[in-house]
């Protein structure tokens, strides 16, 4: 049996940015997921496709990524959050994306604004089992560790990076935490992204397993189609998201040569996590 899928305390407060609400029909055309008129049919209709348990032993996401993003099923809200979502171009004033400024504001304990708001809310209603024990991957940025090590009761920030050892990053194994964001992964390893991209150039990389019952979506078979994407779902109560951290190590070079990767303005040594959802 699916999850319940339950509603946090994140109030959508906010109609549909686009001004004008599309039909239901409108979506209806093979290419995107089936779309209904409320988040309780998207719910019933997830539960009864993506199941919570899987037999099978941690894989690639088996079946095609097309067949998998058409299974979905939507409300209208949920479209319209996922499109904001996939939006890549800055928010008026910031240097950032909506999905951007979303995941630093929820990562970070800020107020939402209302807009924000409406697009965690839509994209939770839309959130669903993700149907297999599945290998996933993401790249982030240096405050992923920022935020381990707090949760890990380590003194240990980006500003000390430099100094760390081997023993110390042993440090994170077995510390248990949550997600607090949406967390955009790959369930093929970026094979498919080209040389020097954005996605993979970064200096943290975390090797995820996410059995069937964690809570995620795939947000489009455009960019998402090729690079993999799968959205993982932040913590909500009816599904905390809890993760353990199981390994920990520098990455390095066909020379044994710690990498260097840029986080914002600066280069950090590229460090490399296991992690598992439970």
């Amino acid at each position: 049996m699916g999850s319940t899928g339950s509603r946090t305390s994140y109030s959508s407060g906010t109609t549909a940015t686009s001004g004008v609400t599309p039909s239901i029909a409108s979506y209806n055309g093979g290419q995107d997921p089936t779309i209904v008129a409320t988040q309780q049919q998207a719910q019933s209709a997830n539960n009864a496709t993506f199941s919570d348990t899987d037999p099978n032993p941690y894989h690639e996401l088996s079946g095609g990524g097309r067949n998998y993003y058409l299974a979905q099923t939507f409300n209208i809200d949920t479209k319209l959050a996922v499109q904001d979502y996939l939006h890549d171009q800055p928010v008026a004033g910031s240097m950032y994306s909506p999905s951007q400024e979303l995941n630093n504001s929820m990562e970070k304990g800020k107020p939402l604004t209302a807009n924000q708001q409406y697009m965690a809310q839509s994209l939770l209603d839309g959130s669903h089992n993700l149907g297999q024990n599945l290998t996933l991957t993401h790249y982030g940025r240096v405050s992923l560790i920022d935020n381990f090590a707090k949760n890990a009761g380590l003194s240990i920030n980006h500003s000390n990076y430099g100094n760390l050892k081997d023993s110390d990053l042993q440090k994170f194994v077995g510390s248990t935490h949550s997600l607090q964001k949406f967390l955009s992964t790959s369930y093929n390893d970026f094979r498919h992204a080209p040389a020097n991209n954005p996605f993979t150039d970064k200096a943290v990389k975390l090797n995820i397993k996410a059995p069937a019952k964690t809570q995620g979506f795939m947000p489009g078979n455009g960019p998402g189609g090729q690079l993999g994407e799968l959205v993982l779902a932040p913590a909500t109560v009816a599904n905390p998201q809890n993760f353990r951290i199981t390994g920990a190590r520098f990455r390095k070079d066909s020379n044994g040569r710690v990498l260097m990767k840029r986080s914002g303005a600066q280069s950090y040594p590229a460090i490399e996590f296991d992690i598992e959802f439970f």
